[in-house]
Protein backbone atom coordinates (compact mmCIF):
# COMPACT_ATOMS: atom_id res chain seq x y z
CA UNK A 1 0.00 0.00 0.00
CA UNK A 2 1.22 3.41 -0.67
CA UNK A 3 -0.05 6.63 1.56
CA UNK A 4 0.01 10.60 0.60
CA UNK A 5 -1.00 13.29 2.40
CA UNK A 6 -2.53 15.76 -0.39
CA UNK A 7 -3.39 18.25 2.79
CA UNK A 8 -3.28 18.38 6.35
CA UNK A 9 -4.53 21.56 8.27
CA UNK A 10 -7.00 23.46 9.22
CA UNK A 11 -7.80 24.72 5.52
CA UNK A 12 -8.52 21.03 4.54
CA UNK A 13 -6.95 17.63 5.02
CA UNK A 14 -7.23 14.74 2.58
CA UNK A 15 -5.16 11.72 1.77
CA UNK A 16 -5.31 9.18 -0.88
CA UNK A 17 -4.24 5.26 -0.36
CA UNK A 18 -3.63 2.80 -3.07
CA UNK A 19 -3.35 -0.21 -2.70
CA UNK A 20 -3.96 -3.68 -5.36
CA UNK A 21 -7.80 -3.41 -4.36
CA UNK A 22 -8.17 0.02 -5.11
CA UNK A 23 -7.76 3.40 -4.42
CA UNK A 24 -9.49 5.67 -1.64
CA UNK A 25 -9.37 8.89 0.48
CA UNK A 26 -9.30 9.23 3.92
CA UNK A 27 -11.23 12.52 4.29
CA UNK A 28 -12.06 15.17 1.32
CA UNK A 29 -11.39 18.63 2.67
CA UNK A 30 -10.30 20.71 -0.10
CA UNK A 31 -12.21 20.59 -3.17
CA UNK A 32 -12.14 18.32 -5.56
CA UNK A 33 -10.42 20.44 -8.11
CA UNK A 34 -7.31 20.83 -5.27
CA UNK A 35 -7.46 17.12 -4.95
CA UNK A 36 -7.58 16.26 -8.21
CA UNK A 37 -4.40 18.92 -9.17
CA UNK A 38 -2.55 17.14 -6.05
CA UNK A 39 -3.84 13.69 -7.12
CA UNK A 40 -1.95 14.45 -10.79
CA UNK A 41 1.07 14.73 -9.10
CA UNK A 42 0.80 10.93 -8.29
CA UNK A 43 0.20 9.94 -11.47
CA UNK A 44 -3.75 9.49 -9.90
CA UNK A 45 -6.97 11.40 -11.34
CA UNK A 46 -10.38 11.75 -9.76
CA UNK A 47 -11.80 8.64 -11.13
CA UNK A 48 -9.28 6.39 -9.69
CA UNK A 49 -11.28 7.07 -6.52
CA UNK A 50 -13.17 4.09 -5.67
CA UNK A 51 -14.26 5.01 -1.97
CA UNK A 52 -13.71 7.89 1.17
CA UNK A 53 -13.18 7.09 4.16
CA UNK A 54 -14.47 10.01 6.53
CA UNK A 55 -13.02 10.64 9.96
CA UNK A 56 -15.52 13.14 11.24
CA UNK A 57 -17.44 15.54 9.59
CA UNK A 58 -15.86 19.01 10.06
CA UNK A 59 -15.74 21.22 6.99
CA UNK A 60 -11.77 20.36 7.11
CA UNK A 61 -12.51 16.46 6.67
CA UNK A 62 -15.65 17.08 4.34
CA UNK A 63 -16.03 19.82 2.07
CA UNK A 64 -20.04 19.89 0.55
CA UNK A 65 -18.25 20.37 -2.53
CA UNK A 66 -17.78 17.23 -3.77
CA UNK A 67 -20.78 16.10 -3.04
CA UNK A 68 -21.31 16.44 -7.16
CA UNK A 69 -18.20 14.80 -7.91
CA UNK A 70 -18.82 11.67 -5.47
CA UNK A 71 -22.38 11.05 -7.07
CA UNK A 72 -20.92 12.08 -11.14
CA UNK A 73 -18.29 9.55 -9.97
CA UNK A 74 -20.34 6.79 -7.92
CA UNK A 75 -17.49 7.16 -5.22
CA UNK A 76 -19.08 5.54 -2.03
CA UNK A 77 -18.15 7.29 1.34
CA UNK A 78 -17.91 5.29 4.66
CA UNK A 79 -18.68 7.41 7.75
CA UNK A 80 -19.61 6.69 11.14
CA UNK A 81 -23.17 5.23 11.33
CA UNK A 82 -24.08 7.84 14.10
CA UNK A 83 -22.96 10.42 11.84
CA UNK A 84 -24.92 9.11 8.74
CA UNK A 85 -27.98 11.27 9.60
CA UNK A 86 -26.19 14.01 9.92
CA UNK A 87 -24.60 13.21 6.50
CA UNK A 88 -27.22 13.09 4.94
CA UNK A 89 -28.82 16.23 5.76
CA UNK A 90 -25.79 18.01 5.14
CA UNK A 91 -26.34 16.62 1.68
CA UNK A 92 -29.69 16.56 0.24
CA UNK A 93 -28.82 15.85 -3.32
CA UNK A 94 -30.61 12.82 -5.26
CA UNK A 95 -28.35 9.66 -5.19
CA UNK A 96 -26.34 10.52 -2.91
CA UNK A 97 -27.69 8.36 0.15
CA UNK A 98 -27.25 5.37 -1.96
CA UNK A 99 -23.46 6.19 -2.07
CA UNK A 100 -23.49 6.44 2.08
CA UNK A 101 -22.07 3.04 4.04
CA UNK A 102 -22.31 3.03 7.88
CA UNK A 103 -19.34 1.55 9.54
CA UNK A 104 -19.82 0.46 13.56
CA UNK A 105 -17.13 -0.60 15.57
CA UNK A 106 -15.99 -3.13 13.67
CA UNK A 107 -13.77 -3.43 10.61
CA UNK A 108 -15.47 -3.04 7.02
CA UNK A 109 -13.57 -3.02 3.85
CA UNK A 110 -13.05 0.53 2.07
CA UNK A 111 -11.60 -1.63 -1.20
CA UNK A 112 -11.56 -4.91 -1.93
CA UNK A 113 -8.29 -6.90 -0.02
CA UNK A 114 -8.27 -3.52 2.21
CA UNK A 115 -9.69 -4.44 6.13
CA UNK A 116 -10.28 -1.01 7.71
CA UNK A 117 -10.70 -0.89 11.71
CA UNK A 118 -11.80 1.52 13.32
CA UNK A 119 -11.18 3.40 16.58
CA UNK A 120 -13.29 6.25 18.52
CA UNK A 121 -11.46 9.29 19.08
CA UNK A 122 -12.37 12.52 21.98
CA UNK A 123 -13.02 15.15 19.03
CA UNK A 124 -15.37 17.70 20.09
CA UNK A 125 -18.35 16.23 21.12
CA UNK A 126 -19.62 14.06 18.59
CA UNK A 127 -15.98 12.60 18.24
CA UNK A 128 -14.13 11.26 15.77
CA UNK A 129 -12.54 8.10 14.41
CA UNK A 130 -8.83 6.80 13.43
CA UNK A 131 -8.77 4.10 10.67
CA UNK A 132 -5.99 0.95 10.77
CA UNK A 133 -5.67 0.02 7.16
CA UNK A 134 -4.57 -3.32 6.54
CA UNK A 135 -3.84 -5.35 2.82
CA UNK A 136 -4.60 -9.11 2.64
Amino acid sequence: MELCVLASGSAGNCTVLRSPGGIFLIDCGIGPRTAAGRLHGTGLSLSDISAVCLTHLDRDHFNLNWIPTLIRLGIRVHCAAHRVPLLLQLAEYEGFADLVHPFYDHSFEPVPEVSASTLRLAHDSEGSHAFLFEGF
